[in-house]
């Protein structure tokens, strides 16, 4: 084992101790030499001595010494130093931090995320509760139907589960729980940060045993420069190797306390790491006790769960129930509707035939006074079928020869065809327009009696007026038809210029 591994150790002073200082040699050497430069200052070097002779700081290879007076500038090595020893142990204890803020960051949203949940839940216990009205109703209903009945049990509305303290109760809980989740993260950070810190306490003692160890190793090595002194004195050395003796013992002291100062903070050291395992310890049971007291909580929520399934299974069965009792009524409410309109139906259908018996027995009187009419004028009737098919007189206007061939082919014994039927425009002309009708209707009419002349027409070629005379009696049967689609024009080409006049 080197001199190295029995400090890494720590376990008081190395099995063998280092060799001296080469200094001492030197001493030697330079006690036994003879040179007239050294008289009255022993403790100059010799004359034939090297830089390589005498001990390097092992910083100066990496840390190049400063100038004389530039100790404290910006630029010192203190300052590189102090800089490359602290840097990685900021570097952690920022990494720590940001640790921490970002497990505080996640809980706030994730007690952000479910606060917002349970509220919008509470807020719809209170608003008003469909379920329950729709029960009630129900609750009522069969309640009235049972009104005469012994037999049938109506449940009360008191029965009902009530959904408004589960959910109350599951947020609570809920929030209980993601507290108690909140500590025990904390106090998983708590005992990751206190790990870190014996492992650094830890670090430290090894540090302390190895100068500790390395304190040793130096009185040691004073302790042979002494002896090397003393064996100097011995020979006759002068005062001021005296004087060194009375040194380095005084160094030799210093060292001793300091080295008693290195103990007392070791024990400290090993105090505070043991306060640090009973903490552990404490928290470990407390982290045990949280996590009996989560299951305890997570089954409690189980159980509410279930209970809150069972409960929407039960308004989900009531509810539909209340749906099917709604239908019910409501086909009920349209079979009562329909017959109340059926009835309505029916008497309007008995007035409707009323009135058409009504209008059928005014037509068939009408038609009797015609037809007594046209027996009485039989004679002129003759006359008129012989002159059917004769040719107006070119002397009259279309007008007077439209008026003569309607009052001419309007007998019973003749049968007009669609062509010899007398429409309301020129003659030739093939298509009922408003404007050819007006031409032929208006032409020459005075304007105070055009609306009359309008009516008159109207009159004649209304649908109901022109059916009820018998005016398609006079038609051949196969032109019906035709002659009804172009009475329905002239109708609207008078309607329209009855509006316009």
């Amino acid at each position: 084992m080197d001199y190295d591994q029995q400090l890494e150790v720590g376990n008081g002073a190395p099995d063998t101790v280092p060799p001296a200082h080469t200094f001492a040699n030197e001493f030697s050497a330079y006690a036994a030499h003879q040179n007239p430069n050294n008289s009255g200052n022993p403790m100059a070097p010799p004359s034939n001595a090297r830089p390589d002779d005498y001990p390097t700081n092992p910083l100066d290879s990496v840390y190049p010494p400063d100038n004389f007076g530039d100790e404290g500038s910006p630029d010192a090595r203190v300052w590189q130093l102090h800089s490359d020893v602290m840097m990685p142990q900021q570097k952690e204890w920022i990494d720590s931090a940001i640790a921490t803020v970002d497990i505080m960051l996640l809980f706030a949203t994730l007690f952000s995320a479910v606060s917002t949940t349970f509220v919008t839940v509470a807020f719809q216990d209170f608003t008003p509760d469909y379920n329950e009205y729709s029960a009630r109703l129900l609750f009522a209903i069969m309640a009235a139907q049972a009104g005469n009945s012994t037999s049938l049990r109506v449940p009360t509305p008191d029965e009902f589960a009530a959904t408004g303290p589960g959910s109350q109760t599951l947020w609570h809980e809920n929030a209980a729980l993601e507290h108690e989740i909140a500590v025990l993260q904390r106090l998983k950070a708590t005992e990751q940060r206190l790990r870190t810190e014996r492992d650094t306490v830890r670090v430290d003692v090894l540090k302390l045993q190895e100068e500790n160890a390395a304190l040793r190793a130096k009185n040691a090595e004073q302790v042979d420069v002494e002896k090397q002194l003393n064996l100097a004195v011995s020979r006759g050395a002068n005062t001021a190797l005296r004087d060194q003796v009375v040194s380095l013992r005084r160094q030799q002291t210093t060292s001793d306390a300091a080295a008693n100062q290195m103990r007392r903070e070791k024990a400290t050291l090993e105090e505070q790491v043991a306060n640090m395992r009973r903490r552990t310890e404490e928290d470990a049971a407390t982290t045990a006790r949280l996590r009996l007291e989560n299951i305890a909580l997570g089954n409690d929520i189980a159980t509410l769960r279930r209970q809150k399934q069972e409960d929407a299974a039960t308004i989900s069965s009531l509810r539909r129930d209340s749906e099917r009792l709604a239908e019910f009524v409501e086909r009920e409410r349209l079979w009562r509707q329909a017959r109340s309109d059926l009835e309505q139906l029916h008497r309007e259908w008995q007035e409707r035939i009323r009135v058409e018996e009504e209008a059928a027995r005014k037509r068939e009187e009408q038609r009797r006074r015609e037809t007594t009419a046209f027996n009485r004028l039989s004679g002129q009737w003759d006359a008129l079928r012989q002159s059917s098919t004769q040719t107006p007189d070119a002397t009259l206007t279309p007008r007077q020869q439209y008026e003569t061939v309607w009052s001419q082919r309007l007998c019973p014994s003749s049968k007009l065809t669609f062509d010899a039927f007398p429409w309301p425009v020129a003659p030739g002309t093939q298509i009922i327009s408003t404007a050819a009708v007006e031409t032929f209707l208006l032409d020459g009419v005075e304007a105070s009696r055009r609306k009359q002349a309008i009516r008159s027409q109207l009159l004649r070629w209304h649908p109901d007026k022109f059916t009820a005379r018998g005016i398609l009696d006079h038609v051949v049967s196969s032109d019906w038809e035709r002659v009804l689609q172009r009475q329905k024009e002239v109708v609207l080409c008078l309607t329209t210029l009855l509006a316009r006049v």
